[in-house]
């Protein structure tokens, strides 16, 4: 797994712990891409799934088969967005 930007994340139970924003795995199926980032709208991934193109999307995954089915524009911008949640700008 290749990741960039710290991320530390606590949930209401107190159990905490440290990640990537933005993180991808190459499986066996597809290459998935995670996205710690959300708003008072839903999580990043959640809110941007129908422009992404064609591909699956959790709440922070994004599965794409082929490259070419994800719209690299707006990856970037979802990516760019996760990343001023974190440094605030």
């Amino acid at each position: 797994m290749l990741g960039y930007g710290p991320f530390h994340y606590k949930y209401e139970s107190g159990r905490e712990g440290d990640t990537f924003v933005v993180s991808m795995m190459n499986g066996a199926q597809a290459l998935s891409i995670y996205i710690a980032g959300g708003g008072a709208d839903g999580m990043l991934v959640e809110t941007n799934a129908a422009r992404l193109g064609k591909v699956s999307t959790g709440r922070g995954c994004i599965k794409v088969k082929k490259l070419e089915h994800l719209d690299l524009a707006v990856l970037d911008d979802v990516i760019a967005q996760a990343l001023a949640e974190r440094t605030g700008a």
